[in-house]
């Protein structure tokens, strides 16, 4: 009984052992892919630190470029903030009237001045109307009838007018009657020009105008004065020509044939006015009548 195990025994170990290179094989394909995969691991948890690295770096450097650009971008805010309030400074403080539109002469901007001298605020102009809300209509049209004529073809009395004039002869000036929003009238000197931007481009219109009433009263004034002279010095009597006198009584024969004695007629041909006293010769002459007909009285020659 004990001899069948041992031949059993005996027929299975070569079997066995034929299974013995194979698996020593395999065991070794194991340990060398074991090992790549090792390497691969290293490899790769290289590449992952060595990429979080420069990925660190690049953000370290992309915020240090963000905070240079920021810091140049405050300092440009700053700069243009105080450009744009001594802008503003001086927009409105402006004894002119400043208003500026857009191409279609849509009010932009509105400053102070303009508030005071047309009554309007900025708010109620600004985006909302043009610059022939407050113009003369009657104006307007006669400067569109004129235009009309240069251009060849009619013209609306809209703010197409402005424009023309601007396209003819690079601005527009002159004095207009301008309407408050009250109603009142008052004469302003206005001059409109064309805005570019830098490549030349059209972007709209400036326009800067002011009360001109007094100038106007002082003109109106010295016209006055210049009609009053010249009024005057056309009832200025004046004498000259030939003026016929009599040989012997020095009577003058005025322009109607009567004669007149020499204080009349000059009274009537002149402002001149007559005071009496005796000549040194006369006296002279007259001595003895004088003395009679003014004894005990001033002497005559003293109220010459």
């Amino acid at each position: 009984m004990s001899q069948v195990p041992e031949q059993t025994a005996r027929r299975e170990s070569p079997y066995f052992l034929r299974w013995l290179p194979v698996a020593g094989a395999v065991i070794l394909l194991l340990d060398v892919w074991n090992a790549a995969e090792q390497a691969d691991y290293h490899s790769a948890e290289r590449q992952l630190i060595l990429g979080s690295v420069f990925a660190a770096m690049l953000l370290v450097f992309a915020s240090l470029m963000a905070s240079r650009e920021l810091r140049s971008l405050r300092r440009a805010e700053s700069k243009l903030g105080e450009l744009l309030t001594l802008q503003n400074a001086i927009f409105n403080s402006a004894n002119y009237a400043i208003v500026t539109t857009d191409k279609n002469g849509v009010v932009r901007m509105f400053n102070a001045a303009a508030e005071r001298l047309l009554g309007y605020t900025a708010k109620e102009i600004t985006g909302k109307t043009t610059l022939m809300h407050w113009r003369d209509p009657q104006e307007v049209a006669e400067r569109a009838t004129n235009l009309s004529g240069r251009f060849g073809h009619p013209l609306r009395p809209t703010f197409e007018t402005i424009v023309a004039k601007i396209e003819l002869d690079q601005i527009d000036q002159g004095e207009w009657t301008f309407i408050r929003k009250d109603g009142t009238r008052f004469p302003s000197s206005l001059v409109v020009t064309g805005l570019a931007d830098a490549n030349g481009n059209l972007t709209g219109y400036l326009a800067f105008f002011r009360d001109i009433s007094e100038r106007k009263n002082y003109e109106a004034d010295r016209e006055k004065l210049v009609f009053e002279l010249r009024e005057a010095l056309a009832h200025v009597k004046a004498l000259s020509g030939l003026i016929p006198i009599c040989a012997w009584c020095k009577s003058i024969r005025s322009d109607t044939g009567y004669w007149q004695n020499v204080e009349e007629y000059v009274r009537a041909h002149s402002e001149a006015k007559f005071s009496h006293s005796i000549c040194p010769s006369c006296q002279e002459k007259f001595k003895d009548e004088i003395e009679k007909a003014g004894s005990g009285t001033e002497n005559p020659q003293r109220r010459m």
